[in-house]
């Protein structure tokens, strides 16, 4: 940190120093290459802390920085419920959307998913709670949630 804190100083006062000596010179045939010399000074100053000291990009040791008290399995793990809290969320969503489409009131929908090792999802159980009066709509029902989810539902008819 104290080495951009003088990198900034010597910025600075190289800026103000080539003010002043461009203030100081006369107006006549030099002032371009006064200009020229000023500029040339405050670039060198802006670019040797790299020059002197190069900077080393290592990203092999950033890759390899965990955040303290965070364990890769742990992340993992929260990583995977997420996504098995998500997918149901979508399930859930397109489920009483296409039911509420087709005017079936719906008490209760279960959704049971895993995630595998390879990252694929599983919808193990959809299950659907209609009440008695829908009863006649079960295979309907079904059609247009396999349709939509892709896995035939569980209807289950409640009083």
């Amino acid at each position: 940190m104290e080495v951009i804190r003088d990198w900034a100083l010597t910025i600075c006062i190289t800026a103000i120093g080539g003010a002043i000596f461009s203030i100081l010179t006369p107006n006549n045939n030099s002032e371009k290459l006064i200009r020229f010399v000023c500029c040339l000074f405050f670039l060198s100053a802006v670019i040797s802390p790299i020059i002197t000291n190069p900077v080393n990009f290592d990203i092999s040791s950033a890759m390899e920085y965990t955040m303290p008290g965070l364990d890769d399995n742990a992340l993992q793990e929260g990583v995977k419920n997420q996504t098995e809290k998500a997918a149901e969320r979508v399930i859930y969503t397109a489920a009483e959307k296409i039911l509420h489409e087709n005017s079936i009131k719906v008490k209760k929908i279960e959704i049971n998913i895993n995630i595998n090792e390879d990252n694929s999802i599983l919808i193990n159980r959809l299950a659907v709670h209609i009440d008695e009066i829908f009863k006649n709509n079960i295979e309907e029902i079904k059609d247009l949630l396999e349709k939509e989810v892709g896995i035939e539902p569980e209807i289950i008819v409640e009083n």
